[in-house]
């Protein structure tokens, strides 16, 4: 896990990680670690 406050200066952070291919297939049900949307962020 990698974290890390944005370039953009906004307060927001950027995060990444490094997962093992069955941790991302079990990950990828799980509807909070969906990309996010417009819906999502009731644009």
């Amino acid at each position: 896990m990698n974290q890390r406050r944005s370039g953009k200066g906004d307060g927001s952070w950027t995060i990444s990680a490094i997962l093992w291919p069955e941790l991302v297939d079990a990950l990828k049900d799980d509807p909070i670690f969906q990309p996010m949307s417009a819906s999502h962020l009731q644009l």
